[in-house]
């Protein structure tokens, strides 16, 4: 992520997003909560979010959406819902509507968490 405190910008790139992904080695639910947390913690310092792909700003609240959906899997609690992407089924954490292909939550809320099972710690 880049701070660019003279605009009060934060970008978050891909590492926060309507589709997070934890697919690689080492990462998992709770490092999310941890790194997501912290970059929460300096929302002093920063009032407009932008991100890598489509729309570029985002609501300040998708970082809270997205630690939900991080919490939710820790807790089992998450929706589990298989989604296939780039030839692979994830689990998405929150349910979301598969016949559009940006995959937009059903609750309306932007940021969501996809995994694989060995991710889900």
């Amino acid at each position: 992520m880049v701070l660019i405190e003279e605009e009060k910008v934060i970008i978050y790139g891909d590492s926060c997003g309507r589709r997070t992904l934890l697919v690689t080695s080492g990462s998992s639910a709770s490092k999310l909560i941890e790194s997501m947390s912290h970059v929460k913690a300096q929302s002093k310092y920063y009032d407009t979010i932008w991100k890598s792909h489509h729309a570029l700003e985002c609501p300040l609240d998708m970082i809270d959406n997205v630690i939900e959906c991080a919490q939710d899997i820790l807790k089992g609690t998450d929706d589990k819902q298989p989604v296939s992407m780039h030839d692979t089924t994830y689990l998405a954490a929150k349910r979301v509507d598969t016949s559009n292909p940006m995959q937009p939550r059903l609750d309306g809320k932007l940021g969501n968490v996809f995994y694989t099972k060995e991710n889900a710690v």
